[in-house]
């Protein structure tokens, strides 16, 4: 049987404009579709939008320390002997700025010692716990093997109507860093160089043995 012979089909523009409505339609029930079930296909959707930006840290940003916090906030630190001349004291800091040391062995000047600070000061090592999150710093027996005759720094912290006394030896390795830095900072917002002189002695008299 014989092919009939090839018809030239001509597009009228209303050919073409009802094409084009019959598309739109399609598409429109398409998307409809889609977004009832939750999504839209990717060939109709836009460029996906931006996760939301997520705050630097995965900690709750920390409330701002009110004057009467202060108050009543009080930060004590004692130094204890080594098997040498490390410097043994106890400073304590009360939010209303009044510092007292105690200088007992390898100090500068022993006895109380008497001094008041600026009460900004005591808010930003307040602010320094806070962010070290010392409450919630592991306490209790060194986990790991420890080196001897260190001295230890036991720090007292009064604030927001909780207390927590933790001890820090210094022949542990695997001691919080943290630690570290907040006596440091206890000693400097306190000035304790005033009395309590040269640090020389052990290494472990002014950070972890052996040196990290």
């Amino acid at each position: 049987m014989s092919a009939g012979p090839c018809r030239s089909v001509t597009v009228t523009p209303a050919l073409h404009g009802a094409a084009a409505t019959l598309v739109a339609l399609i598409l429109s029930a398409v998307a409809g579709i889609a977004a009832l079930a939750g999504f839209a296909p990717a060939t109709l959707s836009q460029q996906p939008s931006a996760p939301a930006a997520v705050p630097s840290g995965s900690s709750t940003p920390m409330a701002a320390i009110s004057d009467a916090e202060l108050e009543h906030a009080r930060v004590q630190m004692t130094r204890t002997m080594c098997y040498g001349p490390c410097p043994v004291y106890e400073v304590t800091i009360s939010g209303k700025g009044e510092v007292s040391c105690n200088g007992t062995y390898f100090v500068k000047m022993t006895g109380s010692q008497h001094a008041t600070i600026d009460r900004e000061k005591v808010r930003q090592l307040l602010t320094a716990f806070d962010q070290a999150k010392f409450f919630e710093l592991p306490g209790g027996k060194c986990p790991c093997a420890t080196y001897t005759d260190m001295p230890s720094a036991i720090i007292t912290l009064t604030w927001r109507g909780r207390t927590r006394t933790l001890e820090h030896y210094h022949g542990c390795p695997c001691a919080p860093a943290a630690l570290f830095d907040l006596e440091a900072r206890i000693d400097r917002a306190a000035d304790t160089d005033l009395w309590v002189g040269n640090r020389g002695g052990p290494l472990a008299s002014s950070g972890p043995h052996p040196p990290r």
